[in-house]
């Protein structure tokens, strides 16, 4: 899969079939897209190209303390290239960006950059300055510079449409069966283990460190959890994850940490998949050290429990796409 940011007609002579958005969690609904467009690129021969936007644009407008994402850009890529895409457009989000125009918009990227044959959006899509372009102008403009534009349906479980909003808020609530109803698997993480303050090993419970970068995880509390990455043969660990900003010690920041169970190494540097069971609990300001040690010792039998009845991610069913 090519990424690219401005390349001029990355894909020579052939006209792409392209979708625009910003795909934060690639859900159900952004899989029955992507499923659309590859069929339609494999039918007329043409590459499948997506167009996403970093920072996304809620992130440029969102005070700091806002930005959650349920996928990093790295996750995203890679889960779009397990979709079948062809390429990836990432367009840098900024002040530049957000003042473009949506004749702009068509006419720079669809059309100079990109020579798009077929343009695939839903019925609600907006673009370019102010949210001023709809799929009618999008629609009329495409008859006039050369592609044509197509809806994609609205994908819904039960009446209710999938959509990163709705994946935010299952996992801002613990609500992780209803998150793994719609991204249509397990929600997980990855990212490399940096030093920490050792305070988990002081107290019994060594940890891995996630670094998370510049975003914050829509989620908080303690969860069971495997993690891949710690071992040469392929073997999933079970874990207890916290994800919080540790309220008892300095509550500043989000921070990920993970409680391998029954392992002990070293595993700086080492980059981790965290893979999401349930939420035991959330997260709560303890009185004392003395008192989280204790509560972490119920949290590890409540997790060594749950681990006895539920099978590791790999050998549970997965959702379809549609």
């Amino acid at each position: 899969m090519k990424i690219f940011r401005s390349s001029h007609r990355p894909f020579g002579g052939h006209r792409p079939i392209v979708t625009i958005g910003n795909f934060d969690g690639v859900h159900r609904g952004h899989r029955a897209v992507l499923a659309q467009l590859r069929a339609l690129a494999l039918s007329e021969g043409q590459p499948a190209v997506v167009i996403c936007f970093e920072p996304q644009p809620r992130e440029y407008f969102a005070r700091p303390e806002l930005l959650e994402r349920i996928t990093p850009l790295d996750q995203k890529l890679s889960l779009l290239a397990d979709a079948g895409v062809d390429g990836v457009m990432v367009l840098r989000f900024d002040a530049r960006f957000a003042a473009l125009s949506a004749d702009a918009f068509i006419e720079r990227h669809l059309v100079a950059q990109l020579a798009a044959g077929l343009v695939l959006v839903g019925d609600d899509f907006r673009f370019g300055h102010a949210r001023g372009g709809d799929f009618h102008l999008l629609s009329t403009l495409g008859e006039r510079c050369g592609f044509r534009v197509m809806c994609a349906p609205t994908h819904r479980i039960g009446h209710e449409r999938v959509s990163s909003t709705r994946v935010r808020e299952a996992l801002r609530t613990g609500a992780l069966d209803t998150a793994r109803l719609l991204l249509g698997r397990h929600y997980r993480i990855r990212g490399r283990v940096v030093m920490g303050d050792r305070i988990g090993r002081t107290l019994g419970f060594p940890t891995a460190n996630l670094a998370l970068g510049a975003f914050r995880l829509p989620l908080e509390g303690i969860f069971t959890a495997w993690v891949d990455g710690l071992s040469a043969d392929g073997s999933r660990h079970a874990a207890l994850a916290y994800v919080g900003k540790r309220p008892v010690v300095d509550g500043r920041r989000q921070v990920v940490e993970v409680h391998v169970i029954d392992w002990a190494g070293d595993c700086y540097g080492r980059k981790l998949t965290v893979t999401f069971g349930v939420r035991l609990r959330p997260d709560a300001a303890m009185k004392s050290l003395a008192a989280l040690v204790s509560r972490m010792h119920d949290d590890l039998r409540a997790a060594r429990d749950w681990f006895t009845t539920h099978p590791r991610p790999d050998l549970m069913p997965s959702f379809p796409v549609a």
